[in-house]
């Protein structure tokens, strides 16, 4: 993996081709990816803003059906996990 530094950005790189892409405009490419978007953010916290609940407001959406007493995941299943997002990148 090779990193280059823009604007006070980490970039990184695991081919030669979007190396080479990015190194011929690298302004092109300043965007947030998702780590960067939601660092510190606490997982649940982001499902329940990009509205992966169902009407109740706690029971997420996309689940499988495994279970053989038919309880669904909820918000509170996830944050028991406590899954917090980091930027891999930051610790280069």
């Amino acid at each position: 993996m090779r990193v280059h530094e823009y604007n006070g950005k980490k970039n990184t790189f695991s081919d030669d081709w979007g190396e080479r892409m990015w190194l011929s405009e690298p302004e092109r490419y300043e965007c947030q990816n998702m780590f960067e978007q939601y660092a510190g953010r606490e997982l649940s916290e982001v499902i329940a803003e990009l509205h992966g609940v169902r009407s109740d407001g706690k029971t997420l959406i996309a689940q499988p059906h495994t279970n053989k007493d038919g309880k669904m995941w909820t918000l509170d299943d996830i944050k028991a996990l406590n899954c917090v997002f980091s930027d891999p990148v930051d610790a280069l």
